[in-house]
């Protein structure tokens, strides 16, 4: 996968380093050319110092040609910024965000735009996300025989009953996020555009899941 990330701050450069290794092509964009210090003599991908609101920088990142954008900077509003100039002008099909402030996750959300909270683990999150846009591991339970799993539907479910997705005795719908909200699973609720389904699954059908989650080839 082509991927970009912007800002290389602790989270942004142990995010290029994590997805660099498992083999995709990464470009990293900062302001500082001392931050890229961090990515290590052994980073494999590309570095590009400049503004990324310029589009030129953009440009010089080949984001025509990218599969995902991870926009990590310390400010939220650059990371909206980036993040929307990402998805509606240069239709990058997989775009997710940092939020400092737990309160914009929402309106991120809203616009179809994936985020995470500042934590520590914030980094493997990201990873995950980028690289496995479908579907992000939560919880495993007991000695990980069953995980929690969060799932992105795809478009092609929306309308469509929530009962559809659970099959007795593989896997079951713990709950369904919408809009920032928690709701119960209803077997006949229905599913809207950006509803994101917790669903229990054994640990080695997680790939199962990708038959209802989105396809970053197709969003």
């Amino acid at each position: 996968m082509n991927l970009i990330i912007v800002g290389c701050g602790r989270i942004g450069s142990e995010l290029a380093i994590a997805t660099a290794e498992e083999g995709h092509q990464v470009t990293v964009v900062d302001r500082s050319s001392e931050a890229f210090e961090r990515l290590g003599e052994s980073f494999s991908g590309r570095t590009i110092c400049g503004n990324i609101l310029n589009q030129a920088v953009f440009q010089r990142a080949d984001i025509e040609n990218a599969d995902g954008l991870a926009a990590v900077t310390p400010d939220d509003a650059t990371n909206f910024v980036v993040a929307r100039a990402a998805q509606e002008i240069f239709k990058v099909p997989n775009v997710v965000v940092r939020a400092y402030d737990p309160r914009r996750r929402e309106a991120f959300e809203h616009l179809g735009i994936r985020s995470i909270a500042t934590s520590l683990w914030g980094a493997r999150r990201l990873t995950q996300l980028l690289t496995h846009p479908g579907r992000l591991p939560v919880l495993t339970f007991g000695h990980g025989g069953i995980s929690l799993v969060e799932v992105f539907i795809d478009s092609s479910y929306v309308g469509e009953p929530l009962a559809k997705l659970q099959e007795s005795g593989k896997r079951y719908v713990a709950a369904v996020v919408r809009g920032g909200n928690a709701l119960l699973p209803e077997a006949d609720l229905i599913l809207q555009e950006n509803d994101r389904v917790i669903i229990s699954v054994p640990s080695d059908q997680i790939s199962s899941l990708d038959e209802f989650a989105i396809n970053v080839e197709e969003a």
